[in-house]
Order: C-alpha cells, then sequence, then structure tokens
C-alpha cells in the first residue's frame, strides 16, 4: 500500500494566514518604494535636462532655456513643473528636449526658476540668482516633518545643478 503525502487543512490555512499577515506588513512599504522611485527618476530627467540645456548653451554659443509646458512644444506661464517641460534654443525653432510630466507629482520653483531656466553660452544662469526645484508627492503631509520625503534641484548662479534630499530653502510644495 502506498503511503499518500499531501498538506492538511490545518497546515494550509497556517500557511495561508501568514502569508496574509506578511502581504499587509509588505504592501505598504512597497508602495512607499515605488512613490520614491518614480520621484527619483522624474528628478533625475530634471537634473538630466538642465545639464544638457547648459552643455547645448556653451557649445552652440546661444541662449537655451528650459521652461515648464503643457503641451510639449510651448512655454507654459501657469501650473507646475510637474505638466512636464521642453528645452529650446534662440537658434532654432523645435525644441531640443522634451519631456512629459508625472500627474502625481508636484515640482515647484523659487522666484528665479518658476517658469523657466536660462542658461546664457556662458554656462550661466541668465537671473544671476541661484534657484531651487523641489519635487514633492502625496506621501507628504507636513513640509516640515516629511523632508526626507521630498526632493531638491539646485542650480547655481555658475550653472552648477545638484539634487539633493530634503526642501532645501522653499518652505511649501503646494500647487499654485
Amino acid at each position: 500500500m502506498k503511503s499518500q503525502s499531501g498538506f492538511t487543512l490545518i497546515e494550509l490555512m497556517i500557511t495561508l494566514t501568514v502569508a496574509g499577515i506578511l502581504m499587509m506588513v509588505a504592501v505598504p512599504s512597497y508602495r512607499e518604494f515605488i512613490q520614491s522611485n518614480r520621484m527619483t527618476t522624474q528628478v533625475n530627467l530634471l537634473v538630466a535636462t538642465l545639464k544638457a540645456a547648459r552643455s547645448e548653451a556653451i557649445k552652440r554659443r546661444k541662449t537655451v532655456t528650459v521652461c515648464k509646458s503643457s503641451d510639449q512644444v510651448s512655454c507654459a506661464s501657469s501650473g507646475g513643473w510637474e505638466q512636464g517641460w521642453i528645452t529650446v534654443a534662440t537658434d532654432t525653432p523645435t525644441p531640443l528636449f522634451i519631456q512629459t510630466g508625472v500627474p502625481d507629482l508636484t515640482i515647484r520653483g523659487n522666484t528665479f526658476v518658476k517658469n523657466s531656466i536660462t542658461f546664457l553660452s556662458s554656462g550661466y544662469l541668465k537671473t544671476m540668482n541661484n534657484g531651487t526645484l523641489v519635487a514633492c508627492d502625496d506621501r507628504i503631509k507636513n513640509f516640515a516633518l516629511d523632508s526626507q520625503k521630498i526632493r531638491s534641484v539646485i542650480i547655481s548662479v555658475t550653472g552648477r545643478i545638484q539634487s539633493k534630499v530634503g526642501p532645501n530653502n522653499l518652505t511649501t510644495c503646494t500647487p499654485n
């Protein structure tokens, strides 16, 4: 006579209960991980666009502007950077670079980079003031307490671009 092997109903129920508890713990952490990576990706795309725009300004010896754009054809003066952005040079009618936005992210700039960032042929910022862009998402409930979930892009007068964790000098990331 052959012996049969398998799981009993009790063993199966215990295994499913343990798996359910593990899922309840893991899913919120996974969601946080996905949102954090999405924000980091967008910030890195913005930094890469800004560095490419500065490089193009120096290479072409022309002014190059990165501006927020809702239609990815022309610059916008309303809304935030999360709607997307384009890079335009003074010597060409079509955008050099185009990036579509992410609707569940908020990106705001200080006074000097609220709508656009312009690099001169020297690589310096046209405004001759440092600019800061701040990226937030719906995980931010309290701007001061949740600062580790915020990403900033800082553009110095000389055109140096860096990103960091935290809000830098802006105090809000709420939509306009």
